[in-house]
């Protein structure tokens, strides 16, 4: 058969794997911002960069402020998002209590004004600081300001100054969207650029990204075996250490990729399950040296791969126990055969 009849032969699989990929995209991108966007469909954010305009220390001790102010990009503006971070207090009795009022410049009655807990800004990128909704805000310019009402060494928050330091939310009704064609248009805009430039959002939606990842993967690596099976296993390997040391973010759908590579390496290379609880091992080690150098991201991911491993391992077990396969490369194997080499080099 010529190559011609061939491409033409291969291309109704090739048109129905795309339709597949094509069908699994829209589903992450659909159900991702449907997630992310979960109640709050008709917000838009805006990100703001060096809005603070006074701040003593990073960490806000009794009786210092961060003063900040920023300009209104749309109308019905509602909420003040902050990059604050909780003191090292565990006990919820003794944090601080900040003062967050805001106002519109120019004026001297705040427009909002509520005291928070320091805790509460536990597991919060942004805190979201809430307020009756200014109708006609767009365009003008509000003062912030957030006051440490009995921060100390224990349960002082700490302000991250970094860019983009805050973010505001703006409330829109769907009278407002109804209004004409432009104003739905700039709204879907918005909502869209903010979807995919918020790197919070898209760490949650990246959920919704694995069943592409599994349906390339599948197709590569077992439906067509690309790549030397002990070569994709070292592959494999180098994936999973490189994402655990140079990743900086916990991505979710990068760490079940990683984790659905390795089991595809057990399947193509027959191995073991004392070569997973080796892998959990390695990992174990190396999250030891982010708990001691503090690094909350690595050592979190570690905890993240070991735990999924065990359980790999624990089901590889299980099999292995019913099954009882004769054919499976052991890492005693490896182990011992490694040995007999380095003898016999020594006895030349």
């Amino acid at each position: 058969m010529s190559n011609h009849k061939k491409i033409l032969l291969s291309l109704p699989s090739l048109f129905k794997w795309l339709r597949i990929a094509c069908l699994l995209l829209l589903f992450w991108f659909v159900a991702g911002f449907l997630f992310t966007s979960f109640g709050s469909y008709f917000v838009l954010t805006d990100t703001y960069t060096n809005t603070f305009q006074s701040l003593q220390s990073s960490r806000l001790y009794k009786g210092q402020q961060l003063n900040g102010q920023f300009q209104a990009s749309e109308n019905n503006l509602g909420i003040v998002g902050l990059r604050v971070l909780p003191g090292n207090n565990a006990h919820s009795e003794q944090d601080d209590h900040l003062l967050f009022q805001i106002k519109e410049k120019g004026t001297t009655k705040w427009h909002y004004q509520n005291t928070y807990k320091g805790g509460f800004f536990r597991g919060y990128t942004y805190y979201p600081f809430g307020f009756p909704i200014i109708s006609n805000s767009k365009g003008k310019i509000y003062q912030f300001r957030l006051t440490s009402l009995g921060g100390n060494k224990l349960n002082a928050i700490t302000v991250v100054e970094k860019n983009p330091e805050m973010n505001a939310s703006y409330q829109f009704s769907k009278s407002d969207l109804l209004h004409g064609r432009e104003n739905i248009l700039h709204f879907a805009n918005k909502k869209l650029k903010d979807y995919f430039t918020d790197q919070q959002k898209q760490t949650v939606a990246s959920i919704f990204f694995l069943p592409f990842i599994v349906f390339v993967l599948w197709t590569l690596f077992v439906k067509y075996s690309l790549l030397q099976r002990r070569f994709f296993l070292i592959v494999v390997v180098f994936i999973i250490f490189y994402q655990l040391i140079l990743f900086s973010t916990m991505i979710y759908a990068v760490i079940f990729s990683s984790l659905l590579l390795w089991m595809i390496a057990v399947y193509r290379n027959k191995l073991a399950s004392d070569f997973t609880f080796v892998l959990c091992f390695i990992i174990f080690f190396v999250g030891q040296f982010f708990i001691f150098f503090k690094n909350n991201s690595g050592e979190l991911e570690s905890s993240f791969l070991i735990y999924f491993l065990l359980v790999i391992g624990i089901c590889q077990m299980i099999w292995e126990m019913g099954k009882q396969p004769k054919d499976l490369l052991t890492a005693k194997d490896v182990f011992e055969n490694y040995k007999k080499k380095r003898l016999k080099k020594n006895k030349i």
